[in-house]
C-alpha cells in the first residue's frame, strides 16, 4: 500500500480496508474507520498493533447502505407458541407452589413458629427469584448478531447481485401498480443457494490451521459472523446468535452466552435450578406439615 492511500485510511477517509492479523489467516474486512462500532475498532486495532497489516480491499461495496438490506427472516409462530405455553406452565406451577405453602402454613401460624417461618420464607424467595429469572430471560438480548457496519460490511461478491436486485426493485415500487410490483419481484434476482460464505486464504486452507477462527456470513440475515465464538443461525428464531448453547422449547427463546454474565445463559441456570429448589422445597415442606398433622 502506498504511502498516500495508507494516509488515507489512517486519517479515517471513506475507504473499505482490510486487516489482516500476523499470526492468522483470518482477514477483517471493514467498510471505513468510521463506520466501526467499539467492537470493530479494538479487533482492527489489536490486530494492528500486534504487527498485523492494513491494506486496502479490492471490491467495493459501500455504495451498497445496510440499511436498505432485505428484512431479516420471520421467526416461526413456533417460537410465539412456546413463550405463551412455558410462561403459562411455569408461572402457573410456581405460583401453585407459593400459594399451597402458604395456605399450608399460614402467615399467622408462621410468625410463631420457626420451622414454619424458614419454609415460607425459602419458597417466597424462591418463587420471586424463579419469576425474576423468567422475565429477564424474556428480555435479556441472547446474543444476537445485529446488523452495523462493522457486521454488514463488505457484501460478499456472492451476494450482492441479490441486494442490488432487491434495492432495486424496493426503489421502484412506489411508482408500479401492484401487477406492476408483483413482476418485478418475480424478476429479483435470488438469493444465493449457499447458507454460509466463509472468509479464508484460499492459498493456506489446507495449512492445518484452526478454521473456527474463519469469519463466516450468513446468506439469511446478511452478516458476518466474526472471530472464534460459537454461532449458530437458530431456525425458530430465524437469526445467527453467539457463544450458543440451544434453543429452548420452553421459553421460547435461544439460550446463549458464557458465565458469569454473558448472555441469557446464567439466568437460565438460575431459573432453572430456582425451579428445582422451589418444588423440593415445597413438597418437603407439606409433606413435614402432614406428617405432623397440621394439614388434618
Amino acid at each position: 500500500m502506498t504511502d498516500s492511500i495508507k494516509d488515507r485510511v489512517e486519517e479515517g477517509e471513506n475507504l473499505p480496508y482490510q486487516v489482516q492479523g500476523s499470526s492468522s489467516n483470518t482477514a477483517l474486512n471493514i467498510a471505513s474507520k468510521s463506520s466501526l462500532d467499539n467492537e470493530g475498532a479494538r479487533v482492527a486495532n489489536a490486530s494492528v498493533e500486534e504487527g498485523g497489516s492494513r491494506t486496502i480491499i479490492s471490491y467495493q461495496t459501500t455504495e451498497l447502505d445496510w440499511k436498505l438490506l432485505p428484512p431479516l427472516p420471520a421467526p416461526q409462530e413456533a417460537k410465539h407458541k412456546e413463550f405463551r405455553c412455558g410462561s403459562f406452565v411455569l408461572g402457573g406451577a410456581a405460583s401453585l407452589c407459593f400459594v399451597a405453602v402458604l395456605s399450608a402454613f399460614g402467615l399467622s401460624n408462621a410468625q410463631s413458629n420457626i420451622a414454619d417461618s424458614i419454609f415460607v420464607a425459602a419458597v417466597s424467595s424462591l418463587f420471586f427469584v424463579e419469576l425474576l429469572c423468567l422475565l429477564a430471560i424474556y428480555h435479556k438480548d441472547p446474543g444476537v448478531v445485529k446488523r452495523s457496519p462493522f457486521t454488514c460490511h463488505p457484501i460478499p461478491p456472492q451476494v450482492q447481485p441479490y441486494v442490488r436486485s432487491y434495492i432495486q426493485t424496493h426503489q421502484q415500487q412506489p411508482n408500479k401498480s401492484n401487477g406492476e410490483n408483483d413482476a418485478l419481484v418475480q424478476e429479483m434476482v435470488p438469493a444465493p443457494s449457499e447458507l454460509y460464505i466463509s472468509m479464508q486464504d484460499e492459498n493456506n486452507s489446507d495449512n492445518g490451521e484452526d478454521l473456527s477462527s474463519i469469519d463466516t456470513y450468513c446468506v439469511r440475515c446478511l452478516v458476518w459472523r466474526r472471530g472464534k465464538k460459537k454461532y449458530f443461525h437458530c431456525n425458530t428464531c430465524q437469526r445467527c446468535v453467539s457463544h450458543y448453547d440451544h434453543h429452548c422449547n420452553v421459553f421460547g427463546r435461544c439460550i446463549a452466552g458464557r458465565l458469569p454474565f454473558q448472555g441469557n445463559l446464567p439466568l437460565f441456570y438460575m431459573a432453572v435450578g430456582a425451579s428445582v429448589l422451589l418444588y423440593a422445597t415445597t413438597a418437603i415442606g407439606l409433606a413435614w406439615k402432614l406428617g405432623t398433622g397440621g394439614l388434618i
